[in-house]
């Protein structure tokens, strides 16, 4: 075992020695730094011998002259000697740090000694100076009773509780050494200590677990490091869990939604939205460095989080245990995502990456029109309506005029409209290419005296394809109750993806009081889908053939400005301010659909004349955001209490917009060539042409819905006050109430026509929610960082989406059943409870055990009522249940054998059970007690990895499973549509080689495992993703 010695000073004759004899003192550590706990080590100097204290700290003498010292465990087994040259009346110290790995150890210290006892025995006449400073943790965190030495000199203080120390050393150049347990010995070496002193001596101590050698800090603690966010989340005084930038590139995701799939309890469903705890999408929140942000989804408030690529974020945070200063709508959990913060040391940071798709990547699919500016994500502009026709249907409907009305245009205006749409409705076939993609980061900070100001930007660039062929099945109950299969299709499709962004974040720091920073964000993604499904039809009984070509732009334009001040002088009131504004938006112009049905008498396929025949789809979506907030926070001690306790207040203002605009159009079957075999069974792209176009063919009109279009707001404002009682060492109390007022409207009306009002729908609310969270600290009373148990209660609601509260029929733009609101809806009240026990063995490790309850009054669920579709509303169920328990842990597996030292293992599970009751008269569906849609069983992944000491190279294994789960309620006695679960298993390395270059391996979904949806015993869906292997390079400088 090599073992490493530290001499960090010799103490002259000047400080009393114990009768003249020579001694050491110092300090045995483990390889992380921490003394071994309740282990006590020997130590030998001759035929005297002594043994460490609680905190591994020793103190022993002996005969000056040449001596040998041995540091020996209960077991036996000899960390290491070293031989030293001891001088009456002057006491060595001498610390002691294992390190893992096999090798003599370092005695380089007995030069140390000679020089440091000379040198501390030639200080005796030089003048004397004040040494004064401050010393913290890397996140700013004072740090009380770390010991503070001079090289050479007996010169020695301990910080008090706000991290201040003093000491006198003798003037010249000096170097600091400062020890405290639990953090890496820090070294601060040429201070030129003249007669004026030094005042402003700034020492920050990293983790000891992350400390890795000695005098050198290898692998600092970093700002999104796993150990920093472990103990973020000890501190935290709710039930939450961290992921932090580490953990993302460890895992290998490229985005925040496949990342937190990673996280007890959580799972994401359609690759983009969050489910916390089993918890529908309607019970998270997200915020964004603390603020609200808006959804560029049509029918959801939700926001999906594959917006948000890990390369862009330091952190993200999911909060389980309601706190008044949390929005009320918390449901299952608060998504907390954080961006970058601005670095204390200027660099760049380039990549590259590429990937392959097995059964995807080299392969053909459908493709229609692309656009020359589509590998950029501006593909609308290309497809955007002509301006004749867009013109046209700005003020009036496009449809025929008739003498009783004034209404749409002639007949030979329309059909000049019609011949001026371009003629893109052909799909071709087109290649899925490998994925790339590339990104930057940068960043750089500047001081001057107290002010420091900073910078940070970061921008990427990628696109990935998907090349699919699945079939779907779709059944109906038959006779005897049996399932009877109704259609069958077979889908081919061709998906391509591109995603542009961009952030930049400016932050200003006066002195360590004072912080003011802005963060603003561009995200765009843009998808271009091509699909054709051919297969049996029941209703026309025969084959039918529908294909589909689809752009849509994405985009989350966001901007932050916010602020920290605190006022020593008012007893340490610290003020936090937030405004935000954010804008997302949703784009999908000119889709186009169209059906060809198979006529088996002449052998041929024919453009349908159904409605469904052809369409042109435009749609746009602005949702628009002001968020802001102000928190007043101040701390205080209780009486008898050492640890500081604090109370805060504030309010918070939010104010929500959205419309929607939608126009469908088509090419009616009108005249006599609308209905010609020989231009029905053409190509359509042969179809729909001038010659064919006109009241003798195809009429080109409007189709768009009276409740294709909306507008909605919501207004909140929201007040709270809470506390944070520390009760001595081992109680904690958090305790506050949260009052929230929301007002909620809706208006879904027909475009041009005044005679039709539109419905509205309207739901205000004002809650008053109350949370609590007890901590209780376990263990001796010199580990009471490491052991905690938690018990918490909140109270918090959950509030219908707009649509859901307006009473017009409509389907949902992305596809789906027919859906239609209740103004009727009100909110639902959920009552929470959480207990976790934590443990934290060691620095960057933990251990955890959770149980959790939920009550819900009044949920909102969907149900299935009788129409010729079966349509879909929204009603206050009579109540639900939601429970389960959680498991997480986090070790290194040194503890089976120390040659495992630098190999980890961690994972998490998490068992969930939910039962909604619906009443009897909730309509069609088969059952009206079901558990709770989108909630899986049961969530499972582990991981194991391997990273060295020095962190240039490592590689992890990563296993998901998440049990069954409904996606869609079954109705007059179908089954549920149950989604099976998928067990996948992901592989990601790095290496580093030459200066400031990392290859990165990654394998995705080497099992291959299928996606399969079931209704019952039958499948309805089959679908395999393909596993696949991508490679990254990047340089940091």
């Amino acid at each position: 075992m090599l073992t490493s010695f530290l001499l960090l000073s010799a103490v002259s004759a000047q400080e009393p020695a114990r009768d003249l004899e020579a001694c050491i003192e110092g300090v045995v550590f483990e390889a992380n730094g921490i003394a071994p706990i309740g282990e006590e080590i020997r130590v030998q100097l001759g035929p005297n011998s002594t043994t460490t204290d609680s905190f591994g700290a020793y103190s022993i003498c002996g005969d000056p002259g040449e001596a040998t010292v041995v540091w020996t465990r209960d077991s036996g087994e000899v960390i290491g000697s070293l031989q030293v040259r001891l001088v009456e009346g002057v006491a060595l110290e001498i610390l002691v740090q294992e390190k893992g790995g096999q090798g003599a150890f370092d005695v380089s210290g007995v030069e140390a000694a000679e020089e440091s006892t000379e040198i501390s025995e030639g200080l005796q006449d030089l003048p004397m100076a004040i040494i004064r400073g401050l010393v913290t943790d890397l996140s700013g965190r004072p740090l009380a009773n770390a010991q503070v030495l001079v090289r050479g000199q007996s010169a020695r203080a301990n910080t008090d509780s706000s991290g201040q120390f003093e000491l006198e050393a003798a003037q010249g150049v000096v170097e600091l050494g400062v020890i405290l347990e639990g953090y890496a010995n820090r070294f601060v070496p040429d201070l030129i200590l003249g007669e004026a002193g030094l005042s402003d001596v700034r020492v920050e101590l990293p983790e000891a677990g992350l400390s890795l050698a000695v005098f050198t800090v290898t692998a600092p603690r970093i700002v999104g490091g796993t150990a920093d966010l472990l103990e973020e989340r000890q501190q935290s005084s709710g039930v939450s869990d961290v992921l932090g930038a580490e953990q993302m590139s460890r895992s290998g995701d490229s985005d925040a939604a496949g990342a937190l799939k990673r996280v007890t309890g959580l799972s994401v469903v359609g690759g983009r939205y969050v489910y916390v705890r089993g918890l529908g999408e309607r019970y998270s929140a997200s915020l964004l460095n603390g603020s609200l942000l808006p959804s560029p989804e049509p029918e959801r408030r939700v926001v999906p989080l594959d917006l948000f690529p890990t390369s862009l974020l330091e952190s993200v945070v999911i909060q389980k245990t309601f706190s008044p200063d949390m929005p009320a709508e918390f449901g299952g959990g608060v998504v907390g995502l954080r961006t970058r913060t601005i670095p204390k040391e200027a660099f760049i940071k380039l990549g590259l990456s590429t990937g392959y798709v097995h059964n995807s990547t080299f392969q053909s699919g459908p493709m229609g029109f692309e656009g020359s500016r589509d590998w950029l994500g501006f593909g609308a502009s290309e497809r955007a309506l002509p301006q004749s026709v867009s013109d046209a249907i700005f003020d009036r409907p496009l449809e025929e005029s008739d003498m009783f009305s004034n209404r749409g245009y002639s007949a030979e205006e329309l059909e000049a409209l019609g011949e001026s749409m371009p003629n893109t409705w052909a799909v071709g076939e087109g290649t899925a290419l490998p994925k790339i993609g590339v990104s930057m980061v940068t960043g750089k900070s500047w001081e001057r005296g107290e002010s420091r100001f900073g910078a940070l930007a970061s921008g990427l660039w990628g696109q990935d394809w998907d090349a699919s062929e699945y079939v779907k099945n779709y059944y109906l109950v038959g006779l005897g109750d049996e399932m009877e299969l109704a259609h069958a299709y077979d889908f081919t499709e061709l998906e391509r993806d591109i995603r542009l962004a961009g952030a930049l974040s400016l932050g200003f720091a006066y002195g360590d009081a004072h912080d003011i920073s802005s963060t603003t964000l561009i995200n765009r993604s843009s998808t271009a889908t091509s699909r054709i499904y051919q297969g049996f039809n029941r209703d026309v009984a025969t084959d039918i053939r529908v294909s589909r070509i689809r752009w849509v732009e994405r985009m989350l334009f966001y901007n932050q400005l916010r602020g920290s001040h605190e006022f020593e002088g008012l007893g340490g009131l610290t003020l936090d301010w937030r405004g935000a504004y954010a804008q997302a938006s949703r784009l999908e112009p000119d889709r186009r659909e169209y059906r060809y049905d198979y006529e088996e008498a002449a052998d041929a396929w024919y453009l349908s004349d159904r409605p469904e025949g052809n369409s042109i789809f435009y749609s746009t979506l602005g949702d628009e955001l002001w968020d802001s907030a102000v928190d007043l926070k101040l701390p205080f001690k209780l009486p008898q209490s050492e640890s500081e306790s604090w109370a805060k207040a504030g309010f918070a203002i939010s104010d929500r917009s959205r419309g929607v605009d939608t126009r469908r159009l088509k090419y009616m079957h009108k005249g006599e060539r609308s209905g010609l075999f020989e231009v029905l069974s053409s190509p359509v792209e042969d179809i729909f042409v001038p010659e064919n176009i006109g009241s003798d063919g195809f009429q080109f009109e409007e189709v768009t819905r009276q409740t294709d279009n909306y507008s909605a707001s919501q207004d909140t404002w929201a007040a709270y006050g809470m506390s944070n009682f520390e009760a001595g060492n081992r109680l904690g109390f958090m305790t506050g109430v949260r009052l929230e007022s929301s007002a909620q409207a809706v208006q879904t009306f027909e475009l041009f026509n005044p005679d039709q009002q539109p419905v509205s729908a309207l739901l205000e609310t004002v809650d008053t929610l109350p949370a609590a969270v007890a901590t209780i600290r376990i263990g001796p009373s010199e580990q009471l960082d490491r052991q905690q148990l938690r018990l918490g209660y909140g109270r918090t609601v959950s509030r219908p989406d707009f649509r859901e509260l307006s009473p017009a029929t409509f389907n949902d733009v992305t596809g789906g059943r027919q859906i239609f609101g209740n103004p009727e809806l009100g909110r639902a009240l959920i009552d929470n409870v959480d207990l976790r026990w934590e443990f934290y063995p060691e620095p960057g490790e933990s251990l955890s055990a959770a149980f959790f309850y939920k009550h819900f009054d009044s949920p909102i669920e969907s149900i299935v009522v009788v129409s010729a579709q079966h349509s879909v509303t929204y009603q206050n169920a009579d109540s639900a249940q939601t429970a389960g328990v959680e498991f997480e842990w986090r070790r290194s597996l040194g503890m089976v054998a120390p040659k495992l030292q630098d190999w980890f293992a961690s994972g998490n599970v998490a068992l969930m059970r939910s039962v909604v009751v619906l009443s009897d008269n909730s309509g069609i569906q088969s059952s009206n007690e079901r558990p709770l849609e989108g909630q899986s069983p049961y969530v499972v992944n582990l991981n194991v990895g391997y990273e060295d000491p020095e962190g240039e190279k490592g590689i992890t294994l990563l296993y998901n499973v998440a049990g069954p789960r409904i996606t869609e309620v079954g109705a007059l006695g179908a089954p549920d549509y149950v989604v099976q679960p998928v067990h996948r298993l992901d592989m990601v390395g790095f290496f580093e080689f030459g200066p400031g270059l990392k290859l990165g391996l990654k394998a995705k979904n080497l099992l291959d495992w299928p996606n399969v949806t079931k209704m019952g015993s039958e499948v309805v869906s089959e679908i395999h993703d393909g596993w696949s292997a991508g490679l990254s390079l990047s340089w940091k400088g």
